[in-house]
């Protein structure tokens, strides 16, 4: 909101277009960061989800017989 008698445009800011082109890269490479940042998250839930698994495995009796379906 602006004030009666504000100058509405002090507050622009000139941006060359290096800098606008700058500052498109840093926005491009900050969402690819997001994206391996949220795939490292998936990637480490499954680390240990089958870390789990591979507990599980150890702990079942000698006489357990255990299938394992290869697809």
């Amino acid at each position: 909101m602006h004030m009666l008698g504000e100058d509405t445009h002090s507050n622009d800011v000139e941006v060359t277009w290096e800098d606008q082109e700058r500052i498109n890269k840093f926005s491009r490479l900050h969402a690819a960061l997001a994206d391996v940042e949220e795939e490292m998250q998936v990637r480490r839930t499954e680390r240990e989800e089958l870390e789990d698994l591979g507990l599980e495995i150890e702990l079942l009796d000698d006489d357990t017989v255990l299938c394992v379906c290869v697809c």
